[in-house]
């Protein structure tokens, strides 16, 4: 029997009043610059695309276009390590408090400065990440780790993250890997 998607005695008054199930099957025809440009047809429309974009994988780092998206669950920046730098990382990180999953893998430009912003202070809006790739990230130091830890002394939190991969992260010492056993009583995978 055909699945039934919308329901016709549902009226729609605004674009957010959607089923979920249409607006994912609009947006998986949709390209990076659809949904940036059909951002600017009109208010409701925004909300409702903003609202229901959870996943993103841009080949450019706008933090404008990211802070469009405040429901957004997995980042990838991968395709933007080029020209991914330290402070446009950290405006564009702030107020995703519901990221779950962020791929740095090969942002080499990164250094200890934009990680100890974003992850070094305990109202950090990314303490509900689980899963993190700084894989080949090579100007990080123990200080990233620590702050992922929470591992400064002022710092009373323990970090949730299941998934952390430091691989090709040249810089640490076995002082991170001290941290990491004592401070991520969750990670199943290193």
């Amino acid at each position: 029997s055909p699945r039934v998607l919308f329901d016709p005695q549902h009226t729609v008054n605004h674009w957010i009043d959607l089923p979920l199930e249409i607006m994912d099957l609009i947006i998986q025809y949709m390209t990076e610059n659809d949904i940036q440009m059909s951002r600017l047809v009109c208010k409701d429309w925004r909300e409702a695309l903003s609202s229901c974009i959870v996943t993103l994988k841009p080949r450019s780092f706008d933090m404008v276009y990211h802070h469009a998206f405040k429901n957004i669950v997995e980042l990838d920046l991968t395709d933007c390590c080029g020209t991914l730098m330290d402070d446009n990382l950290v405006k564009g990180l702030v107020g995703l408090q519901g990221l779950h999953k962020l791929n740095l893998a090969d942002c080499t430009h990164l250094t200890d400065a934009s990680m100890t912003a974003m992850f070094g202070h305990e109202d950090s809006s990314l303490r509900n990440l689980r899963w993190l790739s700084l894989h080949h990230c090579t100007k990080i130091t123990d200080k990233t780790v620590f702050a992922l830890c929470g591992g400064y002394p002022q710092l009373a939190y323990t970090s949730i993250i299941e998934y952390l991969d430091l691989s090709g992260c040249i810089l640490l010492t076995d002082a991170s890997t001290k941290c990491i056993g004592y401070r991520m009583p969750y990670l199943q995978d290193l």
